[in-house]
């Protein structure tokens, strides 16, 4: 059953040329830019490529057919090479094709490249059209242009929506207005100058109500990504970037030759963002998306493009961009570096080039542009005209090597603290004190204990299934949160570090949340064996000192009689997952109603490797049970022993 690409693949390098009129450039130099940025970026030798897809779309203008001019620009040693072009979403187009050739196995490390150099061409815009679309040029839009597609497009969204025609301009106007403002930040862009409002409506009318300043230009520039898998990209850095999703829809001809089509929307762009969300397992893009790159090539396509990707509701993008939504200090900002308005557009490169942007914001390295700790960026490229269109989106998130250690952003800055003298001291007298007091400082920067075992899975495999019983199942990520909650519902009952919980159940969803639980809360987990006679549980129970004990309803009439012999206890538990009945014994909580009243927040609690974590008793067939307690580091032993011989694979784990 087919999976997808989520964090399959990650992006360890990238590189970007400036664009503009580069008159001293061939398309050879700018390829030779954008690869040498990108190999620098991700730390390898160009020897390390083993694949390279190259994205241009006016191949006869400089560049010339097959994929011939890049490997033998870039000396690549008789490797395979392939040349992809999906009109304007050609970028991309090259980019997915690495990416589902390293997700596939085939190969480790591979590039994606995309470049055009069409000013030299004399064309204020792009090159002859005529044959673009086929017979199509000749049978049914002979004199088509980009400009006049998109106006009728702003036309048919005024009235769909009843904009007074001169407010809509206004808006579109502030959609340029932001990106060249992102621009003017940005020194690879080519349009670096501020403009107004008032310059957009006074600018020369291209095709009403579309003006010179609501449409992008065409750029000489080249762009470049070094595509590998998670478990390499470890071993290179530890800011790279996980593709999340790539999506591309092509239109079916219908919103071109039938009446359904409305005209104010891209359908395209609908189809796949609708199942890049769902590959990337998105519920609320307005909500979950941090960044966004657009197919700007004229302000009303990034207007109706916040609505087909389903940020704005229909017919309300234009408030969004009238109250600054999309601006750089926005809910979503949107064309960070400018878009291709500002940036450019040189038609092959465009895509990789937005993924650039996408790739530095998520590495907090965009500078002045830089967006506050976004986790998605979202790009959008989209080749052709409104109703006769190719749609790629592609969304990434950033790899944090510190999220499944739950490091806090304050933790960080305490961590980050200069010495002082009383430090200091600590570091050169090593005794058990200063020891403790280190580990103590440092506990939310590195720790290995069972308590982050869930976590680690639920970052790499949030959607896996990781508890199946009977009807019930829970993701990793599902699975941590619950976790969560046991941990502090177990807190707010005065459950301290080393403290004793016991359990009497069998393997449930119940047994293993509280498991977990107690090791996030720095409590000591007893697991009771039930197979004891009452008396033997009781005296495990007191042994122990357990605060609290948790009984599954199946295994109630166990302890029913010696349950006031356990004076140490202060809360029972009631688990209803063995024969699903009702608590009882009016002592008792119920188990679902006591902890999920809590919050899933990480447990704020000091874990050490040292700590202890598990209790377990003999059986008692001779004399009374007896007692072993196993810290975590002898756990993770013991689980990691089972890893190397069983021969385990990682998802197992």
């Amino acid at each position: 059953m087919a999976t997808g690409i989520k964090d399959k693949v990650a992006i360890v390098g990238m590189g970007c040329t400036k664009f503009g009129e580069l008159w001293d450039k061939s398309a050879e130099d700018l390829m030779v830019e954008a690869f040498k940025e990108a190999i620098e970026d991700a730390g390898i030798e160009p020897k390390e490529i083993q694949a390279a897809w190259l994205a241009t779309c006016y191949e006869e203008i400089n560049i010339g057919k097959s994929a011939m001019p890049l490997s033998s620009t870039l000396k690549f040693p008789f490797i395979p090479v392939t040349r992809v072009e999906n009109l304007c979403a050609s970028g991309t187009e090259a980019f997915r094709a690495a990416c589902y050739a390293v997700a596939s196995g085939a190969y480790d490390i591979v590039l994606a490249l995309g470049v055009e150099k069409l000013k030299d061409t004399g064309y204020g815009g792009l090159p002859e059209l005529s044959f673009t679309f086929g017979t199509r040029n000749r049978m049914i839009f002979p004199n088509v242009t980009a400009p006049g597609a998109f106006a009728m497009m702003a036309t048919r969204y005024f009235a769909k929506y009843g904009i007074d025609p001169e407010e809509g301009k206004k808006t579109l106007a502030r959609i340029s207005v932001k990106s060249h403002h992102n621009g003017a930040l940005n020194p690879k862009a080519h349009l670096r100058r501020e403009i107004t409002v008032e310059d957009v409506l006074k600018a020369p009318i291209i095709a009403w109500p579309l003006g010179l300043y609501d449409c992008c230009g065409v750029s000489d520039g080249a762009a470049a990504a070094i595509i590998t898998t998670p478990d390499i990209a470890k071993g290179l850095r530890q800011d790279f970037v996980r593709v999340k999703a790539l999506q591309v829809a092509v239109t079916s001809g219908e919103e071109l030759m039938y009446q359904g089509w409305d005209g104010a929307h891209v359908e395209c762009t609908c189809k796949a963002a609708a199942k890049a969300y769902e590959e990337a397992g998105i519920k609320n893009p307005r909500e979950e998306i941090g960044v966004m790159e657009l197919h700007d090539c004229f302000s009303i396509t990034e207007l109706v493009t916040y609505e087909d990707l389903g940020i704005s509701p229909r017919g309300k993008a234009w408030e969004d961009v009238n109250e600054g939504f999309f601006d750089l200090d926005g809910k979503i900002p949107c064309q960070t570096d400018g878009g291709l308005k500002c940036f450019g557009h040189p038609i092959g490169a465009s895509g990789l080039r937005m993924m650039y942007e996408i790739y530095k914001q998520l590495q907090g390295k965009a500078g002045e542009r830089q967006v506050k700790d976004p986790k998605l960026g979202l790009t959008h490229n989209l080749g052709g005209i409104p109703p006769y269109s190719v749609v790629s989106v592609a969304i990434v998130g950033k790899y944090d090597s510190l999220k499944w250690q739950k490091v806090r952003k304050e933790d960080m800055r305490e961590f980050l603290k200069p010495l002082t003298k009383e430090e200091k001291r600590r570091f050169s007298v090593i005794n058990e004190e200063n020891i403790r007091f280190l580990r103590n400082r440092y506990n939310k920067v590195n720790r290995w204990v069972i308590a982050d075992m869930i976590r680690r899975s639920a970052y790499h495999y949030p959607d896996k299934k990781a508890l199946i019983f009977g009807d019930k199942s829970l993701t990793y990520s599902e699975m941590e949160n619950e976790c969560n909650r046991v941990a502090n519902a177990l807190i707010d009952l005065g459950v301290k570090k080393y403290d004793r919980v016991a359990i009497l159940a069998h393997n449930t969803i119940h047994h293993v949340l509280t498991w977990f639980g107690c090791c996030k809360a720095g409590a000591i987990y007893l697991a009771v064996n039930y197979m004891l006679r009452g008396k033997d549980i009781s005296y495990c129970i007191n042994h122990s000192e357990s605060k609290v004990f948790i009984v599954e309803d199946a295994l109630y009439d166990l302890v029913k009689d010696v349950l006031d012999e356990m004076p140490t206890v202060e809360t029972l538990i009631w688990s209803n997952q063995g024969a699903g009945r009702a608590p009882v014994d009016s002592r008792f909580k119920d188990f679902d109603e006591w902890y999920r009243a809590y919050p899933a927040d990480e447990p704020d609690t000091i874990l050490h490797i040292e700590d202890p974590c598990q209790m377990t008793y003999t059986s008692g067939t001779e004399a009374l049970p007896k007692g072993v307690i196993l810290n975590n580091q002898a756990l993770m032993a013991q689980y990691m022993g089972c890893i190397v011989d069983g021969q385990y694979e990682d998802d197992d784990v």
